[in-house]
């Protein structure tokens, strides 16, 4: 009744040049045409879909309806287009139903998960059919009304996509603040004033020495495996000269030094027990997947193994305050840092670094490598499965502060952070919000209540006749204002 679904076009000149609109052509996130190109009309009479200006063009396929690709068509080359198959075209009848008011009706996110749970075919080729689109009723109020709702509409959804684009860019300066803390930590800029007042501290030099002692003495231990050996790096030619070239970038305070990380701290790689041997499984020892290793404290594990499965696997337990590290794979996981705060042992895909077994904050190397977090990225890259492994994550260049000038470094970067964090978290809550603003305001509209009704306009029952007289149809009897109508074909 309000619209005609997928009608015949009239015949057209051949070399008619017309607009030809793809898929990819309507934004999913406006619901509007973007740049479209031109063909001539006898290129793409057949095999495409047709449609002229003023029609509300809504894609029917998976997953282009879902993300709300539907348009009403306006600026088409000679005013008319052809376009992908997978539209379904509603024209609008002439002062029946404004075709804006159409479109916000379909764009809604209720009525597109209503298409969805009608959708028909096969995984992955499902669409809405017509049938669905014929029987949808649509609230019906008169045509003047519907141009205030319109309107008012337009008014309410620009500033709140407005404010949207606010919101959307207020990550971006965080993580911006963020990072500039960061660097500014470790130059040391944040304890300036806690050096001049504890000037007596020992110098990170003397920490360095005392874990290099430990590590030659753990070396000369007998019945020492292999990977325990090389749990602490001894420093090489070849580290010297990275440490020599990022001195030469960055000054650091005089009593703190450049140094590997593997130097001060034990760094070992995991390994995950057969998940053929069900015994192996189902334990109580905390067992870490790198998938949990997301700049996060970890307090408790996905899976656990049992001591038959540590005992047959080349993993070890590490306690708790150890700094774990992301090795593999091209998304977020490489790179990203965790600390535990239980004891646990991790799998093959991340290293384990026993900061705290050293009497060292762990918080000042976590917080390290958030801040270096795409630099360490980098040093992955390169293989066709990006990955670290155990000697890049020792040989990570570190700013080593004195043990206790690093405790004051993680104090006054948290001090910093925590408000940044809360910040966050409200901004998500807001984008949340103006997200569900958008449908409320589009419920309230098709409920009549966005604005007021003018006792002049041609009632709703009018308007229905109307349209049933002109299909020649008997009309119903209705009383007041009806405000539901079809969207059938003619």
């Amino acid at each position: 009744m309000l619209c005609d679904i997928n009608p015949k076009g009239d015949s057209i000149d051949p070399l008619t040049p017309v607009s030809f609109v793809p898929m990819p052509a309507v934004s999913d996130e406006q619901g509007i045409i973007l740049e479209h190109g031109v063909r001539p009309f006898g290129e793409v009479a057949k095999g495409y879909t047709r449609f002229q200006d003023g029609d509300v063009i809504f894609a029917k396929i998976t997953p282009c309806m879902e993300n709300g690709k539907i348009a009403v068509a306006r600026g088409l080359h000679n005013g008319l287009a052809c376009g992908s198959t997978e539209f379904h075209v509603l024209r609008p009848r002439e002062n029946v139903v404004l075709a804006d008011y159409l479109w916000r009706f379909l764009r809604r996110q209720s009525f597109r998960d209503e298409a969805q749970h009608h959708m028909s075919g096969a995984v992955g080729q499902q669409r809405v059919p017509v049938e669905f689109l014929k029987k949808t009723l649509v609230p019906l109020p008169p045509f003047e009304e519907q141009r205030r709702i319109v309107a008012k509409l337009d008014v309410l959804f620009e500033r709140l996509q407005s404010a949207s684009a606010d919101l959307a860019a207020m990550p971006k300066l965080i993580k911006q603040y963020r990072q500039a803390v960061l660097d500014a930590a470790f130059r040391g800029e944040l304890t300036s004033a806690w050096r001049i007042a504890n000037i007596d501290t020992a110098p990170a030099q003397e920490f360095y020495e005392e874990r290099q002692g430990w590590a030659v003495k753990r070396t000369r231990q007998s019945g020492l495996g292999r990977d325990e050996k090389s749990a602490i790096l001894t420093r090489d030619p070849a580290l010297e000269r990275t440490l020599a070239e990022v001195a030469a970038g960055r000054s650091l305070p005089s009593t703190w030094l450049w140094c590997g990380l593997g130097e001060v701290f034990g760094t070992y790689v995991g390994a995950t027990p057969s998940r053929k041997e069900p015994a192996y499984w189902g334990g109580e020892i905390a067992w870490v997947s790198s998938g949990e290793v997301a700049f996060c404290r970890i307090s408790n594990t996905k899976e656990k193994i049992t001591s038959d499965g540590l005992a047959n696997a080349s993993t070890r337990m590490h306690p708790a305050g150890t700094v774990l590290l992301g090795m593999i794979g091209e998304g977020k996981t490489r790179g990203q840092a965790a600390i535990l705060d239980t004891e646990a042992c991790n799998n093959q895909n991340c290293a384990a670094i026993r900061v705290s077994e050293g009497d060292y904050p762990p918080e000042y190397v976590y917080w390290y490598l958030y801040a270096v977090y795409e630099r360490t990225r980098s040093a992955g890259a390169g293989n066709n499965q990006p990955a670290l492994n155990k000697e890049k994550v020792q040989r990570l260049p570190l700013p080593l502060a004195p043990p206790v000038e690093a405790s004051a470094v993680v104090r006054a970067l948290e001090a910093r952070l925590a408000p940044m964090q809360r910040i966050e978290d409200e901004l998500a809550s807001s984008r949340k919000h103006a997200d569900r603003l958008g449908e409320q305001l589009l419920g309230r509209a098709f409920r009549g209540e966005l604005v007021a009704q003018d006792p002049n306009d041609e009632p709703a029952d009018e308007l229905l006749k109307r349209i049933l007289s002109v299909q020649a149809e008997p009309a119903d009897a209705r009383r007041g204002r009806p405000r539901r109508a079809v969207a059938q074909e003619a």
